[in-house]
């Protein structure tokens, strides 16, 4: 009898263990950034990071890809967008 009860104890602390590590991984996929797979041609003529310095890099397809921190420029010079 003993050791029925706990086998049942054992199974439902992993089972709730395992329900717990579902939970964490899923709240990572919720955190992640969502962008269009279209890109938009005037949305930037160059861009700008930290890592590069004053070095002009090729935009990226849209404002939502550029890297966090990296600045996206028109061809007039304005800033268009930030990565985040």
């Amino acid at each position: 009898m003993l050791a029925a009860t706990t086998t049942k104890v054992c199974s439902f602390i992993f089972l709730l263990f395992g329900v717990l590590l579902l939970l964490g991984c899923n709240v990572q996929a919720i955190r992640s950034k969502v962008c269009p797979l279209y890109c938009k041609i005037d949305e930037g003529a160059y861009m700008i990071c930290k890592s590069s310095g004053d070095r002009k890099l090729g935009p990226p397809c849209n404002c939502c890809l550029a890297q966090a921190g990296c600045k996206v420029y028109s061809i007039n010079g304005t800033l268009t967008c930030t990565g985040s």
